[in-house]
């Protein structure tokens, strides 16, 4: 992967936290881990910000919580053959709708990028993966579910 690729994803995550910030002056908490050893000592699993279910060989998270809105958005690396770990345990595709501000736009601009879209759900949480596998490149957007009024 070229460098050119690796800047363009950080800017696009760093600009994703400000943007989240500076829109919402809601409360963000950006993290970033050089494994998942250490995202687990921070306990960003358990926390439910990213499901466990990574590649063991996965490097480089990047996170990014708003703890207001119960949404998260980051990336990771991970060795490019161990593709299938993430596969086998999502389902190929995305949502069309997200409670996520332009959600449409994202993931057209996705996929216009050569970006593959995988989901996961957990524990009232949603995650969308947008990798390329080929890389060993994910970004992901999670968001909770909204519990529904009864009134």
């Amino acid at each position: 992967m070229n460098s050119w690729t690796i800047r363009r994803a950080t800017c696009r995550i760093i600009a994703l936290a400000v943007f989240a910030v500076g829109a919402a002056a809601c409360d963000v908490v950006a993290s970033k881990y050089a494994n998942l050893d250490e995202a687990r000592k921070d306990r960003l699993f358990e926390r439910g910000w990213l499901p466990e279910i990574l590649p063991t060989s996965t490097t480089n998270i990047v996170a990014s919580n708003n703890l207001d809105l119960n949404t998260s958005e980051g990336a990771f690396r991970f060795a490019p053959g161990d593709s299938d770990e993430l596969r086998q345990r999502t389902q190929q595709g995305a949502p069309a709708a997200a409670p996520v501000h332009g959600w449409s736009s994202k993931r057209q601009s996705r996929r216009l990028e050569g970006f593959s879209e995988y989901s996961y759900q957990e524990g009232g949480s949603s995650w969308v993966f947008f990798c390329k596998f080929d890389q060993g490149l994910c970004e992901y957007t999670m968001w909770k579910s909204q519990p529904r009024s009864t009134s």
